[in-house]
C-alpha cells in the first residue's frame, strides 16, 4: 500500500507513538524506512542476506509485540540497530564468520570516469566497480572494529552513538574507528 504524505514526513518517534496506538500503517512505514539500513548492516558484518533478513524480520516482530510497554527510545534507528545487533550476535553466523580472503588492489577507474558524461552515473559507475572491494577488504578488519567504522560511514552515527549501539565506551569506539581507518588507508596505498 502507499505510503500517505503525513506518514513519509512523520519523524520515525511519531510514527513509533502512532504505532503504540493500534495504527498498523504507521509501523509498516517504520519497518519500510529502516529495512534496507539493518539488512544491509547485518550483511556488512558478515552475516548472509538470508541471516540478515532473517534478523530484520525477528528484529520487527520484537518491536511490534513490546509495543504497548515500550518506553519511546531517544532515537529509533539506534534502537532499531542495537536490536538487531542483539539479535545477530546471538545467531550461529556470528560465531561462524570466515577468515577474510587477501585483498587485490583497488580497479583501475580511470575509464569510468570517461564513460558517462553525467557525474552521478559516472559515481554510481565507480561506486558498482569498488563495492565489492570495499567488501573484501572491510571483512579484514576485526568485527569489533569494523563494526565502529560501519555504523559511523554508512549510518552516519556519532562516536557516542555508535558506543550506544555496540556497549562500548565512545573512547574505544574512537580507538577503533582510528585504527580501521588506517588499516584501510594501508589496503587502499597498497
Amino acid at each position: 500500500m502507499p505510503e500517505t504524505q503525513a506518514a513519509r514526513e512523520s519523524s520515525d518517534e511519531q510514527l513509533l507513538t502512532d504505532a503504540a496506538r493500534g495504527e498498523l500503517k504507521a509501523f509498516e512505514t517504520l519497518l519500510r524506512r529502516h529495512e534496507r539500513s539493518l539488512v544491509n548492516y547485518v550483511v556488512r558484518l558478515g552475516g548472509p542476506l538470508a541471516v540478515a533478513e532473517d534478523i530484520f524480520l525477528d528484529t520487527a516482530r520484537r518491536l511490534f509485540d513490546h509495543l504497548d510497554d515500550l518506553p519511546l527510545p531517544d532515537r529509533v534507528d539506534i534502537y532499531l540497530l542495537r536490536a538487531a545487533r542483539k539479535l545477530f550476535t546471538a545467531h550461529p553466523a556470528w560465531k561462524t564468520e570466515e577468515a577474510p580472503a587477501p585483498v587485490a588492489p583497488p580497479p583501475e577507474l580511470g575509464s569510468a570516469a570517461g564513460e558517462e558524461s553525467s557525474g552521478r552515473r559516472t559515481e554510481t559507475s565507480v561506486r558498482r566497480r569498488l563495492e565489492p572491494w570495499i567488501r573484501s577488504a572491510l571483512a579484514t578488519i576485526p568485527r569489533q572494529r569494523r563494526e565502529a567504522l560501519i555504523l559511523r560511514v554508512y549510518h552516519g552515527l556519532s562516536y557516542r552513538e555508535i558506543a550506544k549501539v555496540t556497549n562500548a565506551p565512545a573512547q574505544t569506539v574512537y580507538y577503533w574507528i582510528h585504527i580501521s581507518l588506517s588499516e584501510f588507508a594501508k589496503q587502499v596505498d597498497g
